[in-house]
């Protein structure tokens, strides 16, 4: 078992409003600079090729530690 709350459905719809209340953080900066980038190349718009793009932009940093976990 992991040791995870499980919250019933009214628990889990009031954290969803606490969540969605609270300020949004703000992105760092190399976040900026990499969804600006994106929108540079790819356009404004969400399309499927940027999000693929992305996806795999956001697969190297596990990637690269799992690969390091595993050589050890």
């Amino acid at each position: 078992m992991s040791g995870l709350e499980h919250l019933s459905g009214a628990a889990l719809r009031r954290e969803q409003e606490r969540t969605l209340a609270a300020p949004r953080m703000r992105d760092s900066l190399l976040a900026r600079v990499l969804f600006r980038g994106m929108d540079l190349v790819y356009g404004r718009r969400r399309t499927l090729s940027k999000f693929k793009v992305l996806e795999l932009i956001a697969r190297v940093p596990y990637q690269a530690w799992d690969r390091r976990r595993t050589w050890r």
